[in-house]
């Protein structure tokens, strides 16, 4: 955990709590933003630490991808598909543009990798099973989004080796996540 601890504050200078009436009954339930106006300023829900800390490297990820130009609506570097090519997205359920799929790949592969760490770091504990549900829905949402990724992202010559990276990354990533899974429903 200490690579995102450690990455955190480069990109996160102001953590804005507020109260969500949403999902009352369901405390592994959460709502985050941030914007490239804001830069350093993430919102975000504290109902219970899990989520809390998904969003958290989840806004930190949307953050250094604005760092680097690429909005969610268009980009200015790296990513040249354009913003009026529409591509499915497996979060918001709906057509978006490429830097939008990226933003969500990108930043979902983020939280994978720490639900990943908190897996292991935490097996046995009661909450495991909950944990473990959430890291599935996101590993099947992050296939589905690489997959798009993969057959439509347009980059500059410079942003090809950023994607190359990022999508062995996410590969690495989902393959880790699938083998908590799989030692789980072998041992249970």
């Amino acid at each position: 955990m200490a690579e995102v601890y450690n990455s955190f504050h480069n990109y996160v200078q102001y953590i804005t709590p507020f109260d969500c009436d949403l999902w009352p009954d369901n405390p592994y339930l959460s709502s985050s933003g941030c914007s490239a106006g804001e830069p350093g300023v993430i919102y975000l829900t504290t109902r219970h630490p899990f989520p809390l800390a998904e969003a958290m490297v989840h806004e930190m990820a949307h953050m250094k991808l604005f760092s680097m130009g690429i909005g969610i609506e268009q980009a200015d570097a790296i990513i040249e598909n354009s913003p009026h090519e529409m591509y499915y997205s497996p979060v918001k359920e709906t057509e978006r543009p490429m830097t939008a799929i990226f933003h969500a790949v990108y930043s979902f592969i983020h939280i994978l990798h720490l639900d990943n760490l908190v897996l292991k770091k935490e097996k046995g504990a009661q909450e495991w099973p909950a944990y473990l549900a959430m890291a599935k829905d996101t590993l099947a949402k992050m296939k589905y989004g690489c997959s798009i990724v993969v057959k439509n992202i347009k980059t500059s010559a410079e942003g090809k080796l950023f994607v190359q990276e990022f999508l062995n990354k996410a590969s690495k990533t989902m393959f880790e996540t699938e083998q908590i899974i799989a030692a789980y429903e072998t041992t249970g």
